[in-house]
């Protein structure tokens, strides 16, 4: 290959503008002696002639002239990258490519995505939700949303709250006697969990008590929200559910919580992405974006929120 890297470009760029060999690679950092035997391998493989020198010019001939030219534009493409780059590294800019839980994505992530290309412009967004654990590096996602386990490996993580689900059961009227954890055994309930009926124990958990296990009877098995959510305010299915599924209902009174503490789920949500270290601005600008939006969000719908904190694995 006549040209072997971008040496052999400025030398030959730095040549066509008339200087000698030894003011060539002065301006390059190049010995002459060195710069001379490049020249004299760069005709060696293109069996031609590329310069005529004598002790006071350089002239070029018609092979020289065509090398020159293809060293031209490589500087030019060369210097246009660098250009690009450098505009990526300034202002945020391509292609960012999110994947989030499916409830926590259907539930808080629209009103976030649609900010967020309203005030990046240059910037896309590829929101992905699916409840499996997609691997970043191997499926060239940029940021994970993940609810429970982070999972970390190689991952940095934000912490930005979490989420909690309980039991919930339509108001018929007023003057009722709230159900105990006690009441629940045997008891017909809407799960929210995979069509997995070989399982009709519930556990139960609250802050300083032993988690309780109720034999119950899944009456309804869904991983939609609002398909457990219709049937607790259209009868008397009591049904487990995400708090930031029900705040609308629990204000206008059409819901309430039974078995409070007791909860059936309980999970940190957190932003995990990769290093750092050479982090696009897009990538870096979703992050710092979704922050403050996904915290206030768990908390208007219910959810505890933790201090905001990064670990590094």
């Amino acid at each position: 290959m006549l040209i072997s890297d971008m040496t052999d470009v400025r030398i030959l760029v730095e040549l066509a503008r008339g200087y000698s060999f030894a003011e060539a690679g002065r301006r390059i950092g190049l010995p002459a002696a060195t710069l001379s035997r490049r020249v004299a391998r760069m005709e060696g493989d293109a069996g031609l002639r590329l310069f005529e020198r004598s002790t006071r010019h350089v002239t070029i001939t018609e092979a020289g002239r065509i090398a020159i030219d293809h060293a031209t534009q490589i500087l030019n493409e060369a210097k246009a990258v660098d250009h690009s780059l450098e505009a990526m590294r300034g202002v945020p800019a391509g292609r960012v490519r999110v994947t989030a839980p499916i409830i926590l994505g259907q539930t808080l992530m629209g009103p976030i995505a649609a900010q967020y290309i309203a005030k990046f412009p240059l910037c896309d967004l590829t929101l992905t939700l699916e409840n499996r654990r997609v691997d970043l590096f191997e499926e060239n996602y940029d940021i994970a949303i993940r609810v429970g386990d982070p999972g970390l490996g190689d991952l940095t993580k934000r912490t930005v709250g979490e989420v909690e689900s309980a039991l919930y059961q339509g108001v018929r009227k007023s003057d009722h006697t709230p159900l105990s954890i006690d009441d629940l055994e045997g008891l017909p309930i809407g799960l929210l969990r995979s069509d997995d009926l070989s399982e009709s124990m519930l556990t139960l958990s609250a802050s300083g008590q032993k988690d309780r296990k109720i034999p119950i009877r899944p009456r309804l098995v869904s991983l939609s929200p609002p398909i457990l959510l219709e049937a607790a305010l259209q009868s008397d299915l009591i049904v487990m559910l995400p708090r930031m599924n029900v705040r609308k209902e629990l204000e206008s009174g059409r819901l309430e919580r039974i078995c409070a503490p007791w909860v059936t789920h309980h999970a940190p949500v957190n932003i995990l992405f990769k290093s750092r270290h050479l982090m696009r601005p897009a990538v870096r600008s979703f992050i710092d974006f979704v922050t403050e939006p996904l915290m206030t969000a768990l908390a208007e719908s219910g959810e505890d929120v933790i201090s905001l904190g990064e670990s590094h694995p």
